[in-house]
């Protein structure tokens, strides 16, 4: 084999990295896709002070002694996420460790739940090409998956701790787990696309959307009889289970649930399909009379 001179050290006679070196070429416009979902995130990563201005930002909602949320407008998981995993051993570190001033260590805190969600929308990315290469060859999904990684109207909000940009992980997570399991007929791929959407629909009631997710893919594999098999009634029962994992006050607060979430059902205003705001095309298009992207001194 021949001797890699960059390296510090001669690895083994037995080492060839041809083919992990040939992985990465060929992978190589999806993991481009995800370096620029983490890296174009980043700028403004930093700013604020509080995430506590509408009940949509849900990563830092402070819980009840009895674990549960302070209310169920929206789903508590990326609270969870957020008071149960992240933030303790970030307050350990901050504290313990590196022994941080406590009138800075809530910046520290908000950057690192900003980076938990970043990091998500990166994972996200991943699991579209992913998910793209079912049906397309490596240029093509990485060309999606760039345009997924750049569009102007998730890198415009997913630094914050809104439940948006954690919804596209469990969505593309549940879907790239319901298309495994129908190129396999596996159980096990169709359970863990069950959990993986019932966990979206604990991130924000409209995950519930990932559930058709497989259906809709043993559907598209073998027709009518997939309602017959194994996967397709596994999957659906994990749907529930995983939503009651991610929310329990549906079964421990069941009341209060109830009546947060009709209260948000009756009030919540109606989308009606205006996506004008953001995309390449408007933004190309107002490139002539705005001077948009340019440095304010080339600006008319």
């Amino acid at each position: 084999m021949r001797r890699l001179g960059w390296l510090p050290f001669s690895p083994p006679a037995s080492a060839d990295f041809s083919p992990a070196l040939a992985r990465l070429r060929r992978h190589s416009l999806g993991i481009l896709a995800v370096l620029a979902a983490f890296f174009l995130s980043l700028p403004g990563a930093n700013w604020g002070k509080y995430e506590c201005w509408n009940y949509d930002q849900m990563g830092h909602l402070s819980l009840q002694k009895n674990g549960l949320p302070q209310h169920y407008l929206k789903p508590p998981l990326h609270t969870y996420l957020n008071q149960l995993l992240l933030l303790p051993p970030t307050s350990f570190l901050l504290e313990k460790v590196f022994r941080v001033r406590p009138s800075v260590q809530h910046d520290w805190k908000l950057l690192a739940s900003r980076l938990l969600t970043i990091s998500m929308f990166a994972a996200s990315v991943w699991f579209f090409y992913t998910s793209a290469l079912r049906g397309c060859n490596e240029t093509q999904a990485g060309a999606l998956a760039l345009l997924y990684a750049t569009s102007a109207g998730i890198l415009s909000f997913d630094r914050f701790l809104t439940a948006d940009t954690p919804l596209l992980f469990w969505m593309t997570a549940a879907f790239l787990s319901a298309l495994k399991a129908a190129e396999n007929r596996s159980t096990a791929w169709a359970i863990a696309s069950g959990l993986l959407a019932g966990l979206a629909t604990a991130n924000k009631y409209n995950g519930l959307w990932a559930c058709a997710a497989l259906p809709a893919a043993l559907f598209a594999s073998i027709g009518w009889r997939c309602a017959l098999t194994r996967p397709f009634w596994a999957g659906t029962i994990a749907m529930p289970t995983g939503f009651i994992l991610g929310n329990p006050g549906t079964v421990l607060d069941s009341q209060r649930f109830f009546e947060d979430f009709y209260y948000n059902l009756i009030t919540a205003p109606a989308y009606d399909g205006d996506t004008t705001s953001h995309g390449y095309l408007r933004f190309f298009s107002q490139l002539p009379d705005r001077s948009a992207g340019l440095p304010p001194f080339c600006s008319p």
